[in-house]
């Protein structure tokens, strides 16, 4: 990945940090104002050279009227992932990282509808959608929860996409390790319906219940133990009971 993109990133982390820093300490009113201003003007140069790379860099991939080179696909996923921070639970740049979604997808569905021939990326495009939408789903379910619906409708339609592969046909058609990529991320996907709060939160809980249920049975499904003998199905089921307990201790 260009070291452009990657300046991109630590830049819009130190604005993130400057527009959040504590100030409690600073008791003097002139003083305050000076590291406001400060802060200010280091934000401004950052995000004026953040608008150029957008600008010139960024938006004519993204807005090229031609498929993408492999090259770059590959960077903007590289650059998509330093734009979720999982880890700290944190939106490094939201807006960029949804132009880079959509772009990535509209290849992925124009590649796909020519033919299969590249169906580990198709997966793997597919699982990251998943894991973005449900980071956004519960990020947003309390401050925004019409966001917060639109992210889990579309994870769960990349986790129907998922789910296809789940027949017992096509899932011998995959390589083994793509076959416990496909089986371990449909059993998370039931996490698309966690719900804290909401008026269909009884619904959702009911549809959870009842994808782990499903993941269960075919957990202990001899085909598909079969078909990938290196699993260790004893951790596997006990993380569908994990997901199944959580669930319901949490309170009505």
């Amino acid at each position: 990945m260009r070291d452009e993109f990657r300046d991109y990133v630590e830049r819009m982390k130190e604005i993130r940090l400057l527009s959040a820093l504590a100030l409690d300490n600073v008791t003097a009113e002139e003083d305050y104002g000076k590291i406001l201003i400060d802060h200010f003007r280091q934000i401004g140069v950052m995000a004026k050279e953040n608008r150029r790379i957008v600008e010139n860099v960024l938006l004519p991939i993204l807005q090229a009227e031609r498929p993408l080179s492999d090259e770059e696909k590959q960077e903007l996923s590289e650059l998509n992932e330093l734009l979720v921070d999982y880890q700290n639970g944190a939106e490094v740049d939201q807006h960029v990282s949804e132009m880079i979604n959509e772009r990535l997808a509209n290849e992925m569905a124009e590649e796909v509808e020519v033919d299969r021939r590249d169906t580990e990326s198709y997966l793997r495009s597919i699982v990251k959608t998943m894991q973005i939408k449900y980071f956004r789903m519960i990020t947003s379910q309390h401050s925004n929860p019409e966001n917060s619906e639109k992210c889990r409708a579309d994870g769960l339609e990349a986790f129907e996409l998922l789910k296809k592969y789940l027949d017992k046909k096509l899932f011998s058609e995959l390589s083994e390790q793509m076959r416990e990529f496909v089986f371990g991320n449909c059993l998370n996907g039931a996490l698309l319906y966690q719900a804290y709060t909401g008026e269909k939160r009884a619904f959702y809980r009911k549809k959870m219940m009842e994808e782990l249920k499903s993941a269960l049975q075919r957990i202990k499904d001899e085909d598909y133990r079969a078909m990938m003998p290196s699993v260790k199905w004893s951790a596997m089921e006990l993380r569908a009971c994990d997901h199944m307990s959580a669930m319901l201790l949490d309170p009505e």
